[in-house]
């Protein structure tokens, strides 16, 4: 290095140089290395001799960046404010590796000399890259996922929810701002529930909760939630997913029910086949002794009743298992079609007709079977009606009646009576169907002989 006398002194800037923990050169205007340190030349792959003096700045500098440093070297020695004194650029090893460097230049004026100071900071673009990326990922699966995603305070204000959450409680991104989290819930002691399990725990897991929507209509949800703390690892907040189970619950509550109609089914089959075979064989027998085959009649009876029965049942369990129970006919059709299988007059009173589920086969059956064989009645009668958003079906039969003292036990699963008494099963059934279809069934109060039975059905039904 040349100084104003003209003479070589270098000790100065060499020791400057050297004494800097990082990468450092000194370069002439022309861009000719004259000095660099140790920490550049182990940044470069090339030594000292190769470089000072016989290696241009430019050559270490990316294609891209070029045609940019040599302006900036140029110009700062015009005016050294037009050019910035502080950049970033691509470095090239001797390797042929990249880095991402930060240059310092400070220019000499009376040497026309740059000292510039090379910071390397490659690792830390590489890791802000990450954590840009880590970000985003972040950011598109709180924002895409199908399942809800809320960030509250402690006390419960709603900080941020994603759109499938927004979706699920029908808020917009404004309303949220003003919403706390217990007002989302149906029932507050399920909130109150919800704290207390997750400050005990630090998070709760498939909570089963009623939730809210912004129109005051509820769904079944499931939360998974956890503690959100600050730096000093005080509680400040929870994170936490919702997933609707609205469509699980109602597919488990749709199995549970055609389980229980699948029972029906069962019970009614074994139960009312059970009668008619014990009619078929009591008959034959009755035949077998007295030889009178007109009995015979009865028997066809019995064996239509019980294919009839095989046929209104497979509808039945068509209608629960494929059409959710919404197969549906036209009560006297159904009546009448009940009563050929019974060698007893009949008469349908009433101007109402109204559809119900096939199911209701059953039901009638056994309430005429039951005033034939326990009431001994000779004849049988139906009442239509429709009052205060009701079905109602009266079956009435003139027979012995029901004793006072049993009445309030026949509908008793197990509950026999008398020494002709069955299974128990039969009113039980009766009971059950009615249920099912949420109606109602009753023994009226009769003063003269028989019994009525009387079936409420809701209109809604129909």
């Amino acid at each position: 290095m040349t100084d104003p006398s003209g003479n070589i002194n270098q000790i100065s800037y060499q020791t400057m140089v050297e004494a800097t923990g990082t990468s450092m050169l000194v370069v002439e205007a022309d861009t000719t290395i004259l000095m660099v340190n140790d920490e550049f030349e182990r940044l470069s792959g090339y030594s000292k001799e190769e470089m000072e003096g016989n290696m241009s700045w430019v050559t270490f500098v990316h294609e891209g960046d070029k045609e940019r440093l040599l302006r900036y070297n140029n110009t700062r020695r015009i005016s050294d404010e037009t050019a910035p004194r502080s950049y970033e650029f691509l470095f090239k090893t001797r390797e042929g590796i990249t880095r991402n460097l930060i240059a310092k230049v400070t220019l000499m004026k009376d040497l026309d000399l740059s000292i510039v100071s090379l910071m390397d900071v490659t690792e830390l673009k590489e890791f802000k890259r990450k954590i840009a990326e880590d970000q985003q990922l972040i950011s598109n699966v709180f924002k895409d996922s199908m399942e809800g995603i809320y960030v509250t305070d402690l006390d419960g204000k709603i900080l941020k929810m994603n759109r499938s959450a927004l979706k699920m409680f029908q808020f917009t991104d404004e309303e949220i701002l003003n919403i706390n989290a217990r007002d989302t819930y149906s029932n507050s002691s399920d909130r109150s529930r919800f704290k207390e399990i997750i400050h005990d725990q630090g998070f709760v897991k498939d909570f089963e909760v009623l939730l809210k929507r912004k129109d005051g209509s509820t769904f079944d949800s499931v939360l998974t939630s956890s503690i959100r703390k600050d730096h000093d690892g005080n509680v400040v907040g929870y994170n936490g997913m919702i997933r609707d189970v609205s469509e699980l619950k109602r597919d488990e509550r749709r199995i549970q029910e055609l389980n229980r109609r699948l029972k029906d089914i069962t019970q009614i089959l074994r139960h009312d086949m059970l009668n008619n075979l014990m009619i078929i064989k009591q008959t034959l027998e009755l035949i077998e002794l007295t030889g009178d085959v007109k009995r015979l009649s009865m028997v066809e009876a019995s064996v239509n009743r019980s294919v009839t029965l095989i046929d209104e049942m497979k509808e039945y369990e068509e209608a629960v298992t494929v059409d959710d129970g919404t197969k549906r006919k036209l009560v006297k059709n159904l009546i009448q079609g009940i009563m050929t299988g019974f060698n007893i007059p009949y008469d349908i009173v009433g101007e109402a007709d109204f559809t119900v589920d096939v199911g209701f086969y059953t039901v009638i059956q056994n309430l005429v079977i039951n005033a034939i064989k326990h009431g001994h009645t000779g004849r049988m009668r139906f009442v239509l009606l429709q009052d205060a958003g009701e079905n109602i079906v009266d079956v009435i039969d003139f027979g012995n009646g029901i004793p006072m003292g049993i009445r309030e036990k026949i509908f008793e699963e197990g509950f026999s009576y008398g020494d002709k008494g069955g299974t128990g099963v039969g009113l039980f059934l009766v009971s059950s169907m009615v249920k099912r279809s949420k109606g109602e069934i009753s023994l009226m109060e009769h003063s003269s002989r028989g019994a009525t039975f009387r079936i409420r059905l809701p209109m809604n039904c129909d």
